[in-house]
């Protein structure tokens, strides 16, 4: 979805803030393909292992969330410790800022056929929506997956030279920040490193707006 679509009369603020929200949530999200559980370290209560699976696991309750997501009251509001949940949370948000009931349909629509795109790709079918993870590194990749990349390169020789089944991946998004909580500072996270997290309960946390950096949905 472009940002261009967006319905006439909408704060560019509040359109740049969902942009934002619709970019972090789709990289969160494609990183559970690049990192899935079962190519974590170690497995078991409270491990990498685990944290992944959650993070995959979070894929159902992303397009309620959207429609549906936490709210602040009475200057607090509930924030999810899982990444992929809390982003679509974010994106829920910035729509119920637009209140533009259209335009969420038309987000959920979108989201949802992303979240479908990155499920054939685990399967090993990177057609259409899903060709776009030829560009990513999967870190238990099988070989039907890298047969079916090495396809795609090979039938479109223009693609970009670094689009190969062994390309960098993007670097770990940070933890979600939302408009309507204050979080602590993350410490740095390196490249290629799963992002700080930890398997704990939701939280609670104090109201405090601020204001987004420009950004970009495509």
């Amino acid at each position: 979805m472009d940002v261009a679509d967006l319905p006439a009369g909408i704060p560019s603020r509040d359109a740049l803030n969902l942009a934002q929200a619709l970019t972090q949530l789709s990289e969160i999200c494609w990183r559970c393909y690049t990192h899935p559980a079962s190519a974590a370290d170690s497995h078991g209560p409270n491990s990498e292992g685990e944290c992944r699976q959650e993070e995959r696991d979070a894929f159902t309750s992303v397009l309620t969330a959207l429609t549906s997501p936490n709210l602040p009251a009475d200057g607090y509001m509930i924030q999810s410790s899982i990444r992929v949940e809390e982003a679509a949370h974010q994106v829920g948000r910035a729509l119920h800022t637009l209140n533009a009931a259209e335009l969420t349909t038309r987000v959920t629509l979108d989201v949802g056929a992303e979240l479908a795109a990155i499920e054939q790709a685990e399967l090993g079918n990177l057609s259409e929506r899903s060709r776009q993870a030829v560009a990513l590194t999967r870190e238990d990749a099988s070989p039907l997956q890298v047969a079916q990349a090495s396809n795609l390169l090979h039938d479109n020789p223009s693609a970009p030279k670094h689009s190969s089944p062994r390309s960098t991946p993007p670097r770990p998004p940070s933890p979600p920040h939302t408009g309507s909580t204050r979080q602590p500072p993350s410490p740095p996270s390196t490249p290629g490193s799963p992002p700080p997290r930890s398997c704990s309960k939701p939280t609670t946390s104090r109201h405090s707006p601020t204001r987004h950096p420009p950004s970009s949905w495509s």
